[in-house]
């Protein structure tokens, strides 16, 4: 069996072959979609990094200790 990340499996609609045209429509929504999801992905790294962190420390950050 063929060795691969865990995201290969999981990756959905499958990536285009490398070189293909795109246009710039899809560019823009693709985008889109990222920017969309980008402050959702920094929040869980905030949490998550928060977490880990001695209580009272998180004002170093400029934030208050998670619950």
């Amino acid at each position: 069996m063929e060795w691969r990340p865990i995201w290969w499996a999981t990756t959905w609609p499958p990536c285009p072959p490398a070189g293909a045209d795109h246009s710039n429509e899809d560019v823009a929504e693709a985008r889109r979609e990222i920017d969309a999801a980008l402050p959702t992905l920094a929040d869980a790294a905030d949490h998550a990094l928060l977490t880990q962190l001695p209580p009272g420390h998180a004002g170093l950050f400029g934030c208050t200790d998670p619950d």
